[in-house]
């Protein structure tokens, strides 16, 4: 036995009563703060995931992944040592890629002269995210593609890559990118040269600015002409608004007619002053005369004249005014006819100029607002980005790994592991002992007063003590394997017992590879326990019981003898007669029994004892013959099943580092006063 860890039971009283798995009432001892806590159904320690079922055994959780990264640390960390190293050498072998990057701006606007449409000047603008979008896609476009080749090749005249490669290599290495809220779109080109990476950026900068400008030259000059076909027509229809008018003037004589409304307005004002001066004769003549007088019926048919005359010239009038107003409207509408043609026309020629000087002003829709630069720094691979994502994957591989060697290994590592495996409770985690002679640690309760170790059994001692143990008199030391530290522990708890004034028994049935008879150091020819089991009429009291050096211990030890079949004896009929009389003569009797494999004799002296305690040990136990063991006792119908974990190392523990180091404390200073 190597070294083991941590303090034993530590807990306070809970009035509280719980009911275990076999039905029995047992009170509940709470839980301190990285200590254990103890009660039927309640485990040892602080790991949530107690109560497992054996099938559990391959569960993951945080806790198992704690302990294990824990446990198998070299193994994390020489796989995050191998995947940051390959990382290293990634860096140093990997082709460095430098990004240069130019802006450009597009302008939403349409040309200012369109083709096959209206002439019409937009100042506008169209603030679509589809237009944008569309020219986007255009700059992607095999047309911008082939130009930038051509500028690319202008400016590298020494270039002899094959133009489909060539092609390839600008297509895969460049990338446009629209900026959010921005009518800017984003030129990246990447390349292993940074001379290179800023020219092809420069190259398709400098191709879509120019294909703008070409694209607005020839929209240009499609609209001049179109614009000189459209000025024709419409000096056709000016020529022939004005023969219209012309035409119009000349067969109705517009200004005749006003000159003979004047003349007809002027007789009118004539026959009007004759006509009040012949009445004013009238009026004096009929002062004299009377109607019939000759005179005054002459004068009447001058005045009867004169009216006629005034009503005459009055119709003229009316008629000549009808006409005007009819000629000035058609005259009018002749006139509006002609000053549309006119303006048309003119508007035409206006805009035939514009369309001509568009060809030469900066009206392009893509206009280079930035451009690129020779980088210096190389933009991949990125040094940060690829540590941290190596120190990433070999954490996960490394966490995988060990967990994987975990499974495969198969061993309880520490007291959580026997938690998950078993629905146990742990009565006590004896911690590591330095190495020495197996009778010196057997012995370490008494010979070792502050040592933790002798702390710890007292712990498993005190725990036996209390009320929901009264009824254990009987105790069997077992384990799934040997060196698991099942002698040890039974000598040390029957030390303990018998320093705490229990008068207690401890007797070796592990017949064939027997232990005690060399710790207690007892005489050659001592037989003991096999000599009693070969003669049940030998006397138990003079015969096989050995007492030590300790007043209220007795030891039964026995001797390996190759004549005698081990089974045999444990089945006989005299093992009940041993128990009962120890039951009787003595207060607690420990029972070290061979471990339960191949063997059956722990089930048979299960059924004489009151409780099974199994003994467990981190990095020998396995896990699946710990499990095997438990259901094995169960079947055989134990109900009082607990576990003392052995060779615990306290200060490697998450449940016990806090203990060991106070507890350690305490021992050195007490080693010294002593």
């Amino acid at each position: 036995m190597s070294d083991w860890d941590d303090a034993g039971p530590v807990g306070r009283y809970n009035e509280r009563e719980i009911v275990d798995n076999n039905g029995k009432k047992a009170p509940y001892y709470s839980q301190y703060p990285h200590y254990g806590h103890y009660g039927y159904g309640t485990p040892y320690g602080r790991n949530p995931n107690y109560g497992a079922t054996p099938e559990m055994l391959g569960s993951l959780d945080i806790f198992r992944l704690i302990r294990v990264a824990k446990r198998k640390w070299f193994t994390l960390a020489l796989t995050m040592a191998f995947f940051l190293l390959a990382g290293a050498f990634y860096l140093l072998k990997a082709e460095k890629i430098y990004s240069a990057y130019a802006l450009i701006e597009l302008s939403v606007r349409r040309p200012r002269i369109l083709a096959q449409q209206s002439a019409v000047i937009e100042d506008g603008s169209l603030r679509s995210e589809e237009v944008f979008n569309t020219k986007l896609e255009k700059l992607k476009s095999e047309s911008i593609l082939q130009a930038a080749l051509l500028v690319l090749r202008k400016n590298h005249p020494d270039l002899k890559e094959d133009d489909a490669e060539m092609k390839g290599t600008m297509k895969s290495d460049v990338k446009f990118t629209l900026l959010r809220r921005t009518q800017l779109v984003k030129i990246e080109a990447e390349h292993t040269d940074p001379q290179m990476a800023a020219d092809v950026c420069r190259a398709f900068a400098q191709a879509a600015q120019e294909t703008a400008v070409n694209e607005n030259r020839m929209d240009s000059d499609a609209a001049v002409a179109w614009l000189k076909n459209q000025a024709e027509s419409q000096r056709a229809e000016l020529e022939k608004a004005d023969q219209a008018l012309l035409k119009f003037r000349q067969e109705n004589q517009v200004n005749s007619l006003e000159s003979r409304r004047k003349t007809a307005e002027e007789s009118i004002l004539d026959f009007n002053k004759e006509l009040t001066k012949v009445e004013s004769e009238r009026d004096v003549l009929l002062s004299k005369y009377t109607a019939k007088h000759p005179q005054v019926e002459s004068i009447n048919k001058a005045v009867i004249s004169l009216k006629a005359q005034i009503d005459k010239n009055s119709k003229l009038i009316s008629d000549l005014e009808l006409r005007i107003v009819e000629n000035n409207i058609k005259q009018a509408e002749l006139e509006r006819t002609r000053e549309a043609c006119d303006k048309a026309y003119m508007g035409i020629l206006n805009r035939i100029e514009e369309a001509r000087l568009a060809a030469d002003e900066n009206t392009a829709t893509i206009k280079v607002s930035e451009w690129p630069v020779v980088p210096e720094e190389p933009v991949k691979p990125r040094p940060l980005r690829i540590i941290a994502l190596m120190f990433i994957l070999g954490g996960v591989t490394g966490l995988g790994l060990a967990l994987v060697t975990d499974t495969l290994e198969d061993y309880v590592t520490d007291v959580g592991d026997v938690e998950v495996l078993t629905d146990i409770k742990i009565l006590a985690a004896i911690p590591h002992e330095r190495k020495r002679n197996r009778a010196a640690i057997a012995k370490a309760a008494v010979n070792e007063k502050f040592s933790l170790m002798t702390e710890s059994f007292a712990g498993l001692a005190s725990m036996l003590d209390t009320p929901q143990y009264k009824d254990v008199n009987v105790i069997l030391l077992t384990s799934s394997i040997p060196a698991e530290g099942k002698t040890i522990t039974a000598c040390n708890l029957a030390l303990t017992l018998a320093k705490n004034g229990k008068k207690t028994l401890l007797i070796d049935f592990d017949i064939r590879i027997p232990r005690i008879c060399g710790i207690f150091t007892m005489p050659p020819n001592y037989d003991g326990l096999i000599k009693y089991l070969d003669n049940p009429t030998v006397s138990i009291t003079n015969e096989i019981i050995y007492e030590t050096e300790l007043a209220n211990l007795h030891v039964v030890g026995t001797r390996p003898d190759s004549e005698m079949s081990p089974s045999e004896m444990v089945t006989g009929s005299n093992i009940a007669d041993l128990m009962k009389w120890a039951r009787k003569n003595y207060d607690k009797v420990v029972l070290d029994a061979p471990p339960l494999g191949i063997i059956s004799d722990a089930i048979v002296l299960a059924g004489v004892s009151d409780m099974v305690l199994l003994a467990v040990r981190p990095w020998a136990s396995k896990k699946h013959l710990v499990v095997q063991t438990v259901i094995r006792l169960r079947e055989a119908g134990v109900n009082l099943i607990s576990a003392v974990v052995n060779d615990v190392r306290m200060e490697k523990s998450s449940h016990y580092k806090t203990q060991y180091h106070y507890a350690g404390r305490y021992v050195k200073k007490s080693k010294r006063k002593k």
